[in-house]
């Protein structure tokens, strides 16, 4: 499933849903994305807490 980033990066949620549906049959592939989704932020929300928001844009140059 995250190959499919790797190869097109505009992959709709609806697509994942899908795959995610198809996968677990059992559960409500909707709600399965959402939780997924919800639980993928721990990580960017403690290391920025940690180490502020990245800004990726900003280059620095030694003098």
């Amino acid at each position: 499933m995250w190959g499919r980033l790797g190869y097109n990066p505009e992959v709709s949620d609806e697509r994942f849903i899908q795959i995610l549906q198809n996968k677990f049959p059992e559960v409500d592939g909707e709600k399965l994305f959402s939780a997924w989704q919800e639980a993928s932020m721990i990580y960017p929300t403690t290391t920025g807490f940690q180490w502020g928001s990245p800004r990726f844009s900003v280059v620095h140059r030694s003098m």
